[in-house]
């Protein structure tokens, strides 16, 4: 039997970087947890009017990682625009990035591609790489 996942809590209270606001440390734990286990997607939308879900893409089978409440979505959304420079001071219809994570010694470029829903709402798709482009003490 595998331990549940374990991701930081969306409520933490923080006073420091951006990088260490909780839904960065969010973020990155989903991240981190997807490529361990070697998912292609994860889709973030929302989900009701009370919560928005993120689901990962493993071996072909979508599964529900979290669902945290709505007030989280702008932020959490945000913050996934910061990371693909994505354009934060205009809502486009359809936009794509890339951003560059480094997850123990190997590093990853991840897509990010943001569109607006016909009802207005923002939802978001990452790819993931199937492996990475770069591993240090690997020759170049």
């Amino acid at each position: 039997m595998t331990a549940p996942r374990q991701f930081p809590k969306p409520h933490e209270p923080y006073d420091g970087s951006a990088e260490d606001a909780p839904v960065t440390k969010l973020w990155y734990g989903i991240l981190a947890d997807c490529l361990k286990r070697s998912c292609e997607q994860i889709h973030v939308a929302p989900k009701t009017a009370t919560s928005f879900v993120v689901r990962s893409r493993c071996k072909g089978e979508w599964e529900e990682m979290i669902s945290p409440p709505v007030q989280m979505y702008a932020a959490f959304l945000q913050r996934l625009k910061v990371m693909a420079s994505l354009n934060l001071a205009r809502r486009l219809e359809l936009e794509e990035g890339v951003f560059r994570l480094a997850s123990g010694s190997s590093i990853y470029d991840v897509k990010v591609t943001k569109r607006v829903r016909p009802d207005g709402q923002e939802e978001a798709m990452i790819d993931l790489p199937a492996g990475p482009v770069h591993t240090e003490g690997a020759e170049a």
